[in-house]
């Protein structure tokens, strides 16, 4: 069963809008390029920027140095099919310059057409502090065991939010 069957064009447009617009969490879209399309509000608040200002910058330009190479390398494997989400903790440079540690969730959205782009998902890690015991390598892409058992539920969000997106996204002319 579909996340969004038996409910109107409408109601599922509504209803995607609600949960990007009031979820705790930090959304953004991001263009295979990496520079962001949208982003919600959560997601302004963690790097202080407005949506305006973030859509003028890549996510490798709030990204502290040493963190760009591993996440650049992980977005290729999604983008290319290699993998449908990664997880990471990496470090984001705000508009006031200061270095917030995150959990990032990355998924692809594809369409029929194939890749379209990254629905990116981030909390400040201090609600999300994994220890380095709950840090797992698994075929080059570091997962966070922390997060999958704590945030279960996260996971059928992306995908349900990814599909949703994609949809609404076509609906309104994919940015045209």
């Amino acid at each position: 069963m579909s996340f969004s069957s038996g409910l109107s064009e409408a109601e599922r447009v509504a209803l995607l809008n609600a949960m990007w617009e009031h979820s705790l969490f930090g959304m953004a879209l991001v263009g295979e390029d990496g520079r962001f399309i949208r982003a919600n509000k959560a997601f302004c608040d963690i790097t202080e920027y407005t949506e305006w200002e973030i859509q003028q910058r890549t996510f490798q330009d709030i990204t502290i140095p040493e963190d760009v190479q591993p996440d650049v390398q992980m977005a290729a494997r999604v983008a290319a099919g290699e993998a449908d989400s990664y997880d990471m903790v990496k470090h984001y440079l705000t508009k006031t310059r200061r270095i917030v540690r995150i959990t990032l969730r990355v998924t692809a959205i594809r369409t029929d057409k194939g890749f379209e782009y990254f629905l990116s998902q981030i909390a400040p890690a201090q609600m999300a502090a994994p220890n380095a015991s709950q840090l797992q390598v698994t075929s080059g892409v570091l997962a966070l065991n922390w997060w999958r058992s704590n945030w279960a539920m996260i996971s059928g969000w992306s995908a349900a939010i990814a599909s949703g997106l994609a949809a609404a996204w076509a609906a309104f002319g994919g940015g045209r």
